[in-house]
């Protein structure tokens, strides 16, 4: 049996699934089958197979000898003394039992390296926490201070709007009585309806009426001109619609 055959035979040893009995069929046909060129009438159990089969065992055996002890001589050995260190006491107090092993004594450190690792985790975890916080609070903050902006340029925008079509009739006129501002309104709504009436583009004329109608609710507060212009923003909503309807 040449050496790689032997290689191949002793690898089945090591498979978890190994079945005896098949091995010695398999070992003994195969004998057998080497036979059957040199035979005419082979048999099995012949003087010629059993000692082809007595030479390969001997030589699968005096493998498995050779391992073994390879085994034991070289591997077995280190991995033995590996423990035996691992387990030697690296420290003795007065006590022989008080004593550390090196492999206890890695783990001892192992072991306080996971607990404070851990405790600088949760240390980690609760300022990433607290910075989500700030951050979330910062932000919040800023989107209400826009909010805020954007609601006092809409204050400042009526205010201006407001002033503008009131200085446009009179432009040093500072305080108004109820009459005379729904006489401004009736010139305002006039003028209105005579642009409206005109032919061109009213893009701009019909955003301001939009905007005029928007600061209604600017004099719902103001008693004495609430109602006058009230009845102002009604006509001019008749106004826009009819043109509106004209367009189509």
């Amino acid at each position: 049996m040449s050496t790689n055959n032997v290689e191949e035979s002793m690898s089945m040893f090591f498979d978890d699934e190994f079945n005896p009995s098949a091995y010695i069929d398999k070992l003994v046909t195969s004998v057998t089958h080497q036979n059957v060129t040199t035979s005419t009438t082979p048999s099995t159990y012949s003087k010629q197979s059993l000692t082809k089969l007595s030479h390969s065992i001997n030589q699968l055996i005096t493998h498995f000898d050779y391992y073994v002890n390879d085994i034991a001589n070289n591997g077995l050995h280190e991995k033995l003394e590996m423990l035996d260190k691992s387990s030697a006491l690296i420290h003795t107090s007065g006590d022989e039992q008080g004593g550390t092993s090196r492999l206890q004594y890695h783990l001892n450190i192992l072991d306080n390296s996971i607990i404070s690792l851990q405790s600088e985790l949760t240390e980690i975890n609760k300022t990433i926490e607290s910075n989500e916080s700030i951050n979330n609070e910062a932000v919040q903050t800023l989107i209400q201070l826009k909010l805020v902006k954007n609601n006092l340029l809409k204050v400042i925008k009526v205010l201006e709007t407001t002033n503008n079509s009131l200085s446009k009739v009179n432009e040093n006129k500072s305080a108004y009585t109820v009459e005379e501002f729904q006489s401004i309104l009736d010139e305002l709504l006039a003028s209105i309806k005579q642009q409206l009436s005109n032919t061109g583009d009213k893009s701009i004329l019909l955003a301001h009426i939009e905007k005029l109608i928007n600061l209604q609710n600017v004099f719902v507060s103001l008693n004495n001109f609430n109602p006058s212009y009230k009845r102002f923003t009604t006509k001019l909503i008749t106004e826009r619609d009819t043109y509106l309807k004209r367009l189509k």
